[in-house]
């Protein structure tokens, strides 16, 4: 059975989409080579050190358990409009993952692997909150 976290940030400064991604998935890291009068770009990378990313001694990924995390947050002007909006990250190393389809109609970060399972690309099932994904 699927096991998820929901938080709800009662805060007046929630978390955004880069807090959100680095606890979830690692910091991100940027490598340059330095050559004498330039830096070269060498690409982007994200370290193992997020919740859903941290690995053991043999390195293999701990924290299978826990197949998702749903973000939630409401929005108001105090007066008359409101607006509830969730969000849901899928661990990519569940043991027991999440179905989307059970959340279909709701934003969810999905993970996508590569033949050889060395880079993992996440897409959005639906347009999200601005609040949860740096992009839009």
């Amino acid at each position: 059975m699927p096991y998820i976290v929901a938080v709800q940030a009662f805060t007046d400064f929630p978390a955004e989409s880069r807090s959100i991604r680095q606890a979830l998935f690692g910091t991100e890291a940027v490598t340059f080579r330095y050559r004498p009068g330039e830096f070269e770009y060498l690409g982007t990378t994200t370290h193992r050190n997020g919740i859903f990313s941290s690995l053991g001694a043999q390195g293999q990924p701990i924290r299978t358990r826990l197949s998702a995390v749903a973000f939630y947050r409401h929005w108001s002007d105090g007066v008359e409009n409101h607006r509830n909006e969730l969000a849901i990250f899928h661990n990519p190393f569940a043991a027991q993952p999440l179905d989307p389809m059970i959340f279909e109609d709701m934003p969810q970060l999905l993970a996508t692997f590569s033949e050889d399972h060395e880079q993992v690309t996440l897409g959005w099932t639906t347009k999200p909150p601005h609040w949860a994904d740096r992009d839009t």
